[in-house]
């Protein structure tokens, strides 16, 4: 882990032990051991403790950490309601960082888009997923929590229906809280080189 997000880290659990909520492991779905909380995140063991945050037997790397450190800030006893789509462009101030979203949670995956077609049932295993409800689009989705309260749907877009419906509802959308759906639409619109997965 970098020391900048390492730093992230540490600051934020610093905040969430220097005012420790009582009922944290109702706010985030956890068992309480002590000062440590246990849950499944990202489809892994992980386990919160004011020095660090770990995942399976090592220290979460990177965004990961940063992601399950705020998810321990700031999940709620609020029960989830499905919210509808938002695109990451439509939040305020995001207009900057709409293309590094892009880059980053999209586009890295489009080579991958038939392997995670074909291995949804591993990925419905690892990540507590299940299918879409009727009507949701895309060629494939599903829907996963890669963390206990949270809940994201995933579209997946051959490049044949990507030729037919380029509009603007094939856009990235962002959860609204830590519990709505999310949605973001991998794109597969050119030739790509097949993993050896």
């Amino acid at each position: 882990m970098t020391d900048n997000y390492k730093k992230i880290v540490q600051d934020n659990l610093k905040t969430l032990y220097d005012s420790l909520p009582e009922i944290l492991e109702r706010r985030m779905a956890a068992i309480r051991d002590g000062n440590r909380f246990l849950f499944q995140a990202f489809g892994e063991p992980c386990v919160i403790s004011p020095d660090r945050i770990t995942l399976g037997e090592k220290t979460a790397p990177s965004i990961l950490g940063i992601l399950i450190s705020l998810y321990a800030l700031h999940a709620s006893t609020d029960i989830c309601v499905s919210t509808p789509f938002k695109a990451f462009k439509e939040f305020e101030n995001s207009m900057p960082y709409a293309g590094a979203f892009a880059t980053h949670t999209e586009q890295v995956l489009v080579p991958y888009v038939p392997d995670i077609t074909r291995r949804l049932d591993l990925i419905h295993g690892t990540l507590r997923g299940e299918p879409s409800p009727p009507g949701t689009g895309g060629d494939a989705s599903f829907v996963v929590y890669p963390l206990p309260k949270s809940r994201c749907a995933i579209f997946c877009m051959n490049r044949t229906t990507i030729s037919r419906h380029r509009s603007p509802a094939c856009i990235p959308a962002m959860p609204t809280s830590l519990c709505p759906w999310t949605g973001w639409r991998m794109w597969e619109n050119t030739p790509q080189k097949k993993s050896s997965n």
